[in-house]
């Protein structure tokens, strides 16, 4: 029995499947089937509770106990009213949630007691009254499927995992269990459920045999069946388990970092990773880049999406951003202001020099991207025939190619020079414009019209565009840039045979994209033609490696023609 002086306790009734092999669930029948639990959910012994479940109940006539304290006047209960209502008891009457549940369909309900106040949730979404509960009080026990011992009122239909708590689940514990119907593991903090360690039962129903149902929370507090066989065990509801995620660990930098790329943790899972800081005023996030906004602490919570076997999972760590107090050009101390200088004198550079004449260092070690998401696409890395290290598709695929023909490994298309702007989306199509750029970057992602004796997008011509990994508007994650004519032609030169077929075989899976024409935007040779662009320049055009299904080889090209980039580590 559990103590009556424990002053809030939560029950949550899971109706769902085991986590691991087998899921199981209970079949009651309506007529006599119910399960007793030791723990006292009263008024008396816990001012507020909550109880949660999935049920799939099989018919809608009479009135039906799902669960609670009723001993045969009204009291703490959740009960199917005849017709399929959904009800709340309380002192003397009960509260009519004005939900009807659905026959032969899983459904998650919650139910909370709260010193007075009531609330209930189904699949997630919360209904509230201003009716109070009263003060009532039952002598016995938490029961499952009908009144207590020696019952009444039984429930028809099944029952699985059933959770105990000692505090009230808030609305988001409520939402973040059901998991849009996914439903999660209680014994596991997750999201923003972080009651795991106040269960005070946990049924999981996952025996397939027997009389008792085990508390998987560690109290000891086992559940007894009345009047049921092995007939009455039945497949569950699919819960499936949390992933296991780790080495995500807490990050420190400094506010000279200005940015920095998060490394995949490590899972079970295949699902993706996404990231969120809690602090917008220390860091913002856009795909697996973070930016830093200012000094202090964030929270850095990365969420694996579900897979075919695990469901969605959270992990948390910290983000600390120090300052650094360092002389600046004209003598004054800042820990913000970019121009500090070094022990040579240069500005803005890695190390800086404290009041004191210390060196300090302002920047953290930059770590190259290492596979995952980059501008909302996911990549992993290859080795090529050369052992040089690629991105595994072009910027802005889906896939990695599985046909020189496959659409999806496509991706995006530059214009020689530009950044991921707009401009290179091959769907939908950028508006177009014939006012050429003047500067390196254009405000608005038109893809421009090159026709003048030049054929670029930019005027006047800026051949320092694309240069390396710290080259001006390189489109590569960090670590990673444009390759040169040389990279190139030294990958072409491995191709067996020597055309789109042998491209296609190698590790780079390069396919014919086509290119967007610089004359009036529309993208042509889909299929008949690839080219990749180089850094490279000759002259006012640009090296490009093209790939037809006869040949490959490398020729001249004009800067304002977008056309497939792959990125290489430097």
């Amino acid at each position: 029995m559990f103590k009556k002086q424990l002053q809030i306790l939560l029950l949550t009734f899971l109706v769902h499947a085991g986590v691991y092999g087998q899921s199981y669930a209970l079949d009651f029948d309506g007529t006599n089937d119910y399960v007793t639990t030791p723990i006292d959910a009263d008024l008396q012994a816990m001012p507020s509770t909550t109880w949660s479940g999935w049920i799939k109940p099989t018919g809608v006539s009479g009135w039906q106990i799902i669960f609670g304290m009723e001993d045969g006047g009204w009291d703490r209960m959740l009960l199917i009213e005849p017709g399929g209502g959904l009800s709340l008891g309380h002192t003397n009457n009960r509260w009519q949630t004005g939900i009807s549940i659905a026959t032969g369909a899983w459904q998650h309900v919650a139910v909370v007691y709260d010193n007075g106040a009531m609330r209930f949730y189904y699949n997630g979404i919360a209904y509230a009254t201003t009716t109070t509960e009263g003060n009532h009080s039952s002598a016995g026990t938490f029961t499952i499927g009908g009144n207590q011992s020696p019952g009444g009122n039984y429930y028809r239909g099944l029952i699985d995992e059933v959770a105990v708590w000692n505090e009230a689940l808030t609305a988001a514990e409520i939402t973040t269990l059901y998991n849009s119907g996914i439903g999660l593991d209680a014994a596991s903090n997750s999201g923003n459920y972080a009651s795991a360690s106040n269960l005070v039962g946990y049924y999981k129903m996952n025996e397939g045999t027997g009389t008792t149902i085990a508390d998987a929370s560690s109290n000891s507090n086992t559940g007894t069946l009345a009047n049921m066989d092995a007939a009455d065990w039945v497949t569950g509801y699919n819960l499936k388990p949390l992933p296991t995620i780790t080495n995500f660990n807490p990050y420190t930098k400094t506010y000279f970092d200005g940015s920095f790329i998060i490394i995949n943790p490590t899972s079970n899972s295949t699902g993706a990773f996404s990231y969120t800081s809690n602090n917008a005023a220390v860091a913002t996030i856009s795909g697996n880049i973070v930016t830093i906004t200012g000094i202090g602490t964030a929270n850095i919570t990365a969420t694996q999406s579900e897979d075919a076997t695990y469901s969605s999972g959270t992990a948390t760590v910290s983000l600390t951003i120090s300052d650094i107090n360092m002389v600046l050009k004209n003598g004054g101390i800042s820990n913000t202001n970019p121009n500090y200088v070094d022990q040579h004198g240069r500005i803005g550079g890695a190390n800086a020099l404290s009041k004191n004449g210390a060196l300090l260092q302002t920047r953290s070690p930059v770590l190259p991207f290492s596979g995952g998401t980059f501008d909302g696409f996911t990549y992993n890395l290859v080795t090529s025939a050369t052992t040089r290290v690629w991105l595994d598709r072009n910027l802005g695929a889906s896939q990695v190619a599985t046909s020189s023909s496959d659409a999806l490994s496509f991706g995006d298309l530059y214009q020689w020079g530009r950044g991921t702007d707009g401009h290179q989306l091959r769907t939908p199509a950028p508006a177009t414009t014939t006012i050429l750029s003047p500067t390196d970057n254009p405000s608005y992602g038109n893809f421009i019209i090159g026709t003048t004796s030049t054929a670029d997008w930019r005027s006047p011509q800026n051949g320092d565009l694309w240069q390396g990994i710290n080259g001006k508007n390189n489109p590569c994650p960090i670590g990673f840039r444009l390759p040169t004519e040389t990279e190139l032609n030294t990958e072409r030169l491995t191709f067996s045979p020597p055309n789109a077929t042998g491209a296609f075989n190698s590790a780079l899976k390069l396919t014919m994209a086509g290119y967007r024409n610089r004359s009036d935007g529309n993208i042509i040779r889909i299929n008949t033609h690839g080219y990749y662009m180089s850094s490279s320049l000759n002259s006012f055009q640009v090296r490009v490696l093209n790939i037809v299904s006869g040949s490959a080889s490398m020729l001249n090209d004009n800067r304002a023609n977008a056309e497939s980039v792959r990125c290489i580590k430097d």
